[in-house]
């Protein structure tokens, strides 16, 4: 998969504990490999079977943290779109901010 967005995905990272941002390296490194082959979401369930769709968007735990990202699975592409606290994803204005996506 190509991952799209990285800088933005660290920059976000340096404001969170050290074992969120190793965790979210750690699914970042297994959704850059080239194995790394999403067709469709049950393609994404098998990697990290904890994972949602909600909408358009795709969602991840990473320890007490919501990754949420846009997948094209035509392209073979991630779009990051944001880190959040249970807190932040629990308000749910994510939904509409990010629902605009041209995904």
């Amino acid at each position: 998969m190509h991952f799209i967005k990285r800088k933005n995905v660290e920059r976000d990272l340096a404001r969170l504990p050290k074992e969120v941002k190793t965790s979210a390296l750690a699914w970042l490194s297994v959704v850059e490999k080239k194995e790394t082959k999403w067709l469709n979401f049950s393609d994404v369930r098998n990697t990290y079977a904890r994972a949602s769709q909600v909408g358009k968007l795709y969602v991840f735990d990473i320890k007490s943290y919501r990754l949420i990202v846009g997948i094209n699975f035509r392209k073979q592409t991630v779009y990051y779109k944001a880190i959040l606290s249970h807190s932040q994803y629990d308000k749910g204005l994510w939904k509409t901010k990010f629902s605009r996506s041209k995904q």
